[in-house]
């Protein structure tokens, strides 16, 4: 190597290193924007949904996906603010965040020299989006980042909903087989009527967003995503169980919102979205299309004996990379995807099977501790708005979960939550 070809590689090392480290700045100063990169990639990736190669790379043998560098930046943010003690966590909410994030990491590290770099890093993708995204909002106290989410939530869901009008044409319309977007971007959409719900609370002037947020749910719903149906059912029941003052509004939009809604929708294409309701029901109702009904025999045939599990297995989980492959034998479905390993639409039974009971019961233990928290702060004489808002997200999760899995959207939500708790329990706690 010549002198000046090392002097140039020098050279570029350092400008890179340079402007990495602008990069962490910019983000350690507005926190605010690595959130709003998170919704941005998700907007990315639904509009090209049907063509996701285009945002893999691969690099020394190893498939990297543009959420990986994304959530690998964020990652290191929250990393270098720990290594700098700009985290401060209360013990009762530290013990259980502690304790789940690590058994997926034991899981990680087992799973590496049992089956190899790439089959172990492509089961943890799953749960790093989703830790990454949470580690990032944990790093910064509620005032810089946590309370700034219920904006991110409305302008994310309001621009997934963009995304979705502009595939509806690629689509031909809305069917069961032809939804415009996924689940999980579905579920934004509505929490994003949820976030914006709540943000129209803190200022005077945003009443002109109103009836966009608003529009923002009944669109979420013509999505068909029948487990955001549920979802969604479970926050509105929190809104009007824990925002005391909003109640009497909230009750009186939906009444009026579900008639005009119901109007235009049927002047516009109401056979059409009656049609596609109907199907989604059906589905539902019937035991021989049910997609729930084979998840639910998907479940039991992971805990099955047969399937391997052993005592260690039961109380830390299995290794990353050992798959989710299961049989299932009267399955009314082709069963060549569960087969092969696709995951078990289950959170919860996820995290069972690579944190184990012990990773299980802190997961679930966090939830009902930030639960119990943020429910009291809820029911005050003078409530803020922030804890009904980020328990009825909450709400939203622990039952989209049932069938589906956290990612880093809903990473960023537990952030918030978490902080939010933090800071009611630590009132004093110093901003950094």
């Amino acid at each position: 190597m010549s002198a000046t070809t090392l002097l140039i590689a020098v050279f570029g090392l350092a400008a890179a290193v340079g402007l990495g480290w602008l990069a962490v700045e910019g983000i350690n100063r507005r926190p605010i924007a690595g959130a709003f990169a998170l919704f941005g990639w998700l907007a990315a990736l639904t509009l090209f949904i049907d063509t996701p190669e285009v945002f893999v790379w691969n690099i020394g043998g190893i498939n990297v996906v543009a959420a990986d560098v994304i959530c690998a930046f964020l990652a290191l943010i929250a990393g270098l603010r720990l290594l700098r003690g700009f985290v401060h966590i209360s013990k009762p909410l530290a013990v259980p965040l502690i304790i789940f994030i690590a058994m997926l990491g034991l899981s990680y590290a087992r799973g590496l020299p049992a089956f190899g770099l790439q089959h172990a890093t492509n089961e943890f993708r799953e749960f790093f989006y989703f830790l990454a995204a949470l580690g990032f909002v944990l790093s910064f106290p509620f005032e810089r980042l946590g309370e700034k989410l219920l904006l991110v939530g409305v302008v994310g869901g309001a621009t997934l909903a963009a995304v979705a009008l502009i595939r509806l044409p690629m689509m031909g319309g809305i069917t069961m087989d032809a939804r415009p977007v996924p689940s999980y971007s579905a579920l934004v959409i509505g929490q994003g009527f949820f976030t914006g719900w709540f943000w129209l609370k803190t200022g005077r002037r945003l009443k002109l967003w109103r009836w966009l947020i608003f529009a923002l749910l009944p669109f979420s719903f013509l999505m068909l995503h029948r487990s955001v149906w549920m979802a969604l059912a479970g926050g509105l029941a929190a809104v009007l169980a824990w925002d005391r003052a909003g109640r009497g509004g909230l009750l009186k939009t939906l009444v009026i919102g579900g008639v005009v809604g119901a109007v235009l929708i049927g002047l516009v294409a109401g056979d059409k979205i009656m049609l596609a309701l109907d199907q989604a029901v059906e589905e539902a109702t019937s035991s021989e299309e049910s997609t729930f009904i084979w998840r639910l025999e998907g479940w039991e045939a992971l805990l099955r004996q047969e399937s391997g599990w052993n005592f260690v297995d039961l109380a830390i989980g299995r290794p990353m990379g050992s798959g989710y492959a299961r049989t299932l034998g009267n399955s009314v479905v082709n069963t060549a995807e569960i087969e092969s390993g696709v995951i078990p639409h289950n959170y919860y039974l996820s995290m069972l099977l690579r944190g184990g009971v012990v990773g299980l019961v802190a997961f679930v233990g966090l939830y009902l501790k930030l639960g119990k928290i943020l429910r009291r702060a809820a029911v005050r004489s003078t409530p803020s708005v922030y804890p009904a808002a980020f328990l009825t997200l909450l709400v939203t999760q622990m039952i989209y979960y049932v069938p589906y899995s956290a990612d880093f959207i809903q990473g960023l939500f537990l952030g918030g939550a978490v902080m939010l708790a933090n800071s009611l329990t630590q009132p004093h706690e110093a901003r950094s």
